[in-house]
């Protein structure tokens, strides 16, 4: 088999030339792979150093053996490899280090009642020199509430990524980050309090999140999506907490089908 500008072809250890190329790597049937190293494969420190176009030979060529190397064919596929909660507090006054757009300052202390928390992904990004762009992981976050905020639907899961937009501060470690490519990166995304305490609301709010990261379809990966679920129980008398909010991760699979609205979209 030959890199050559026009295509390959195998005859045992011969190679025949289908374009202008000097032949780079040739392959052998009895063994079952190429008797040349890839040199993208060494460079990344792959483990498998005699794969070629990332095992799509059909859907790609790489005439001189190196296309990571060039600006315009470096792609990659992303992989999730894990996503968890980390960093729960419970603070009824924080300080919020968000910068709000309509004065460009951050937000400072906010008389908000709840919980913040860390939802951490795990990511790799791996070559994929078949592609033509580079394929992102796909981050979702989806919440439920009887007592939602501004614009967000009551007894129903609503997702946040589209309600909020991906400009909001919140989200924006995920959606405004350059991937490495190839290489790993560690995204965190914190959630602070959103409930603006009420001057005379007495009751319970519960919310439930569901958190999800999905590999690029069509990629190489060992996951094809990671999630966590959490729920949080505030407590109000006449606008004032009672005692601390409750926040705790949950199994995911017992509140997909809640028995008020429809249930989790995935």
């Amino acid at each position: 088999m030959t890199r050559g500008k026009l295509g390959v072809r195998v005859l045992g250890l011969a190679a025949v030339l289908l374009g202008a190329q000097v032949a780079l790597a040739y392959y052998s049937p009895a063994l079952g792979r190429f008797l040349n190293r890839d040199p993208l494969e060494e460079d990344i420190g792959g483990l498998n150093l005699y794969r070629y176009v990332g095992n799509a030979p059909i859907n790609a060529v790489d005439p001189m053996g190196g296309c990571e190397r060039k600006p315009e064919c470096k792609c990659c596929c992303c992989c999730i490899e894990d996503l968890k909660i980390e960093n729960i507090a419970s603070p009824s006054q924080m300080f919020d280090p968000r910068i709000d757009p309509t004065t460009g300052k951050p937000v400072g202390m906010v008389p908000f009642f709840g919980n913040s928390f860390d939802a951490v992904a795990s990511l790799k990004h791996i070559p994929a020199p078949n592609l033509t762009q580079s394929a992102d992981c796909t981050f979702q976050w989806w919440e439920y509430t009887n007592a939602p905020g501004p614009g967000a639907p009551q007894r129903q899961w609503y997702d946040a990524v589209s309600l909020y937009g991906r400009n909001s501060p919140t989200l924006d470690p995920w959606f405004n980050r350059t991937p490495p490519c190839p290489g790993a990166e560690t995204v965190r995304v914190t959630d602070y309090p959103g409930f603006l305490l009420p001057t005379s609301t007495s009751g319970t709010r519960v919310a439930f999140f569901a958190i999800r990261a999905l590999s690029a379809p069509n990629c190489d990966c060992a996951n094809k999506s990671k999630e966590v679920c959490a729920m949080q129980r505030l407590t109000l008398r006449d606008g004032q907490p009672v005692g601390q909010p409750e926040f705790r991760p949950v199994p995911c699979q017992a509140i997909k089908d809640l028995k008020e609205g429809p249930g989790l979209p995935w």
